[in-house]
């Protein structure tokens, strides 16, 4: 009888929000499925920010091997918030309600889908199918449900429910969301922006997501101002006072990161007496790991298989090896550094997302790279001179192609002479090649393996 009575009380509740749904939709003449225009996703909201409004946060993150993207609600100038109510549209064939922890795909979704608006569906116009309906909304809820996820804060505070329908064009789905405060005692105000809870979608497999895959186009958030009691004390924002729900709510897609490090590329004797400092003109260069999969890196010949990098940059004098690459899609690359006549070097698995945005090398490389019993310094790419073939190696093939050079062409250098109007291949750069040579032909080995491959 108890469980019972608490399904009678789920139903009932459904009921009265069925109904509502159905009085609000009937009076305001403004629907949910209208797709908010393209330069409306990331505008920033053009009313007073005294006013309570919605930021979604479009984060995508690397969940095992499919790509989970995150909808992070955000609200701000709050003050006693009563209820949220909106409907986004989402292109369904890039992405898919899932689970929050897991990113599994949401079971049963069909099964509770419209294919209309909610308060359409079957135009059900008795009280028992009134019933029925309410009872459909509790099973839509719990099973999206899953697909949100409220912050703990506020996990007994709010409720809500949950809707999924299709938009009339077909191509896209929408869902409509409404939070509500359990009781009149949860007081939740806020100015500045809180995290309330979190959507989740799947990506599918072989997408891209741009800024046009989200959108809202009905929005409706209710406040007590705290000043006098009664519905006048309310702020009410919505598109049915016509508002633009570009001004309430406002997209945002966290979809970019970057890489930066310092490199390092002196050149030292072995008795450690005599340094050559190279001015670092170097460039780094980025491939999306799926397009170099099939590379063996550790192969010395390893570059003729190499496509064009996805992104290049070429530090300058003025840079002297510090670099910065912004603006990096999300992904996972693999990074190469390389520099005239000096092996180079490569990092695999450089995974850039929403949790890892911003990568600095200077703080991965924390223990130095021992190569061939040598140290290097702590926190920075340390290039390594003398390999000229760029196979990975120094040895006896290096040595007569820059015998050959410094006879003829003049065009071997190690301290980017070029930018000081001359001076390749000079008594600097032999003495250069001489000490870098014998430095790892000490260690008993005449071919040395000097190209540094590491995993992020």
């Amino acid at each position: 009888m108890k469980g019972r009575n608490a399904l009678l009380l789920k139903l009932t509740r459904k009921l009265f929000i069925a109904v509502l749904l159905i009085i609000i939709c009937t009076t305001s003449g403004v629907y949910a499925t209208d797709i908010a225009p393209d330069d409306g996703n990331t505008t920033e909201p053009t009313v007073t920010t005294t006013l309570p409004y919605i930021e979604m946060k479009v984060k995508a993150v690397k969940v095992g091997e499919s790509n989970q993207i995150l909808v992070e609600m955000w609200g701000s100038n709050f003050t006693n918030l009563e209820a949220i109510e909106f409907v986004f549209t989402y292109n369904n064939a890039k992405l898919t309600p899932s689970n929050v922890s897991s990113n599994e795909i949401v079971n049963n979704l069909d099964l509770y889908k419209y294919e209309k608006r909610p308060t359409q569906a079957g135009d059900k116009p008795t009280a028992l199918e009134l019933l029925e309906q309410a009872e459909f909304d509790q099973n839509s809820t719990e099973t999206l449900s899953k697909a949100f996820n409220f912050e703990t804060e506020y996990a007994s505070s709010l409720d809500i429910d949950l809707f999924r329908y299709l938009a009339p064009d077909g191509n896209n789905e929408a869902m409509q969301f409404i939070m509500s405060k359990k009781d009149e005692t949860t007081n939740i105000s806020a100015t500045d922006p809180v995290l309330l809870g979190k959507f989740s979608f799947r990506q599918t497999e072989g997408t891209t997501l741009d800024e046009t895959e989200l959108a809202t186009s009905r929005i409706k958030v209710s406040c007590d101002d705290g000043v006098t009691s009664g519905e006048e004390s309310y702020y009410v924002r919505d598109v049915a006072n016509g508002e633009n729900c570009t001004e309430i709510v406002e997209f945002t897609y966290e979809k970019y990161g970057s890489i930066s490090g310092i490199i390092e590329t002196s050149i030292s004797t072995i008795d450690g007496k005599k340094t050559y400092s190279s001015k670092n003109i170097t460039n780094i260069e980025l491939y999306e790991s799926s397009k170099v999969a099939d590379i063996n890196f550790a192969d010395k010949n390893y570059r003729k298989s190499l496509p064009e990098p996805d992104r290049e940059y070429r530090t300058t004098e003025e840079e002297n090896g510090v670099f910065k690459i912004e603006n990096i899609d999300f992904g996972n690359y693999v990074v190469i550094i390389d520099k005239d006549n000096y092996a180079d070097w490569i990092i695999t698995n450089v995974d850039i997302n929403s949790s890892n945005k911003d990568i600095d090398f200077s703080n991965i490389i924390k223990i130095g790279i021992e190569i061939q019993g040598i140290i290097k310094k702590e926190g920075t790419i340390s290039l390594i001179p003398g390999d000229i073939d760029k196979n990975g190696l120094i040895d006896s093939n290096d040595t007569l192609l820059y015998n050959k050079d410094y006879k003829t062409v003049k065009k071997i250098d190690f301290n980017d002479a070029t930018s000081r109007r001359g001076d390749i291949n000079d008594s600097n750069d032999v003495l250069a090649y001489n000490a870098a040579y014998s430095q790892y032909k000490s260690f008993g080995k005449k071919t040395v393996k000097v190209k540094t491959i590491i995993e992020l």
